[in-house]
């Protein structure tokens, strides 16, 4: 059987999650591919394959905005199932409710949910210094887990009926958080006013390629990278892959800046 992944990751975490549900999925004898949301085309990604999974990161308890306009964008399609995948660094909140709620009115049915703890991105609620924020390796080993495991799940739910899919309920205190935080215009505030060193910069445009929210623009060959104010989603993407730390804010000066030592950033597919 197949499946495809369709997830968002902006520092890596979410990225070398899904590759290790992929890993598992692959050991159990099915097959797996992946979807970097930003490269989805049209329907015809959900042709071919038995079930889906969307993955992203956490962002203020809930999805990130940039996330939910993207499944919100999806056509409606026959009948799918699918299972829902996070990675954040302490709570979940309203995470898997709010998306299935958006893939039910696309006529998904979800069948399992995935949540891995990973090292904190957003880098103000990090601590300054030398700090190491690593993987926990037994998170990894979950979502490996997690891949061996999915297709006998939708065996029990989807072939044999013999099982009831899960349900998704938010965690109330968080989630009247995440109805309050989770936009662009709050995370924007709490991460304040991205400065630039000029000094450091190399205009390398890594911060440029990598921003989902297309909130970064560098309008000429000489000119240095600037945020476009009213797009930025606040997730601190650019802060933490500059190579040069050229990239700031009053929040996260001398706060440690992180990002999955095997990611590359974003590379748009070919």
């Amino acid at each position: 059987m197949k499946c495809k992944i369709i997830y968002l990751s902006l520092t890596g975490n979410t990225k070398r999650a899904t590759e290790k549900v992929k890993e598992g999925i692959n050991k159990s004898g099915h097959e797996c591919e992946l979807l970097e949301m930003r490269d989805f085309t049209n329907a015809s990604e959900f042709n071919g394959f038995d079930l889906f999974g969307f993955m992203a990161p956490v962002h203020a308890f809930g999805v990130p905005t940039i996330f939910t306009r993207f499944l919100k964008t999806i056509p409606r399609i026959n009948e799918k199932y699918a299972f829902i995948g996070a990675t954040g660094a302490t709570n979940f909140g309203s995470f898997f409710s709010n998306i299935n709620k958006i893939l039910i009115e696309k006529r998904f049915t979800s069948i399992a949910k995935l949540s891995v703890y990973a090292p904190q991105t957003y880098t103000p609620l990090n601590s300054p210094g030398n700090e190491k924020y690593i993987y926990k390796e037994p998170e990894l080993q979950k979502a490996y887990n997690f891949g061996i495991n999915i297709f006998n799940e939708y065996n029990e739910i989807v072939l044999k009926k013999s099982k009831n899919p899960p349900k998704f309920t938010q965690i109330i205190g968080t989630s009247l958080f995440s109805m309050i935080a989770n936009n662009d215009t709050s995370l924007r505030m709490l991460l304040g006013t991205i400065k630039i060193n000029k000094e450091t910069c190399t205009k390398c445009k890594i911060c440029l390629d990598n921003c989902a929210w297309n909130a970064i623009e560098i309008v000429s060959k000489t000119s240095f990278p600037k945020r476009i104010k009213n797009k930025c989603g606040g997730c601190c993407a650019c802060i933490n892959l500059c190579p040069e730390g050229a990239l700031w804010t009053s929040s996260t000066k001398g706060k440690e800046r992180y990002y999955e030592p095997s990611y590359k950033g974003y590379t748009k597919r070919s």
